[in-house]
């Protein structure tokens, strides 16, 4: 796996955390990836959970808007 291969976080864009296991052939492995109900891979809690938030904010923004075009 090469840096092109690697997965960065959805929110932030920056790499997820990884562990070289092996210098000949070089061997990367991601790990401590986090996920959420909504999917995506962040590299931490704090970027999985203002996604959350974004992602439950449109949904609310969604059913409201709805909600004024029935009236």
């Amino acid at each position: 796996m090469d840096n092109n291969n690697i997965r960065k976080c959805q929110l932030c864009k920056s790499f997820v955390r990884i562990k070289i296991t092996s210098t000949n052939p070089l061997t990367i492995e991601e790990y401590g990836i986090v996920t959420t109900q909504f999917g995506g891979h962040f590299c931490g809690s704090n970027c999985a959970l203002n996604y959350v938030l974004q992602i439950k904010k449109k949904k609310k923004a969604q059913i409201k808007k709805l909600k004024v075009e029935c009236v």
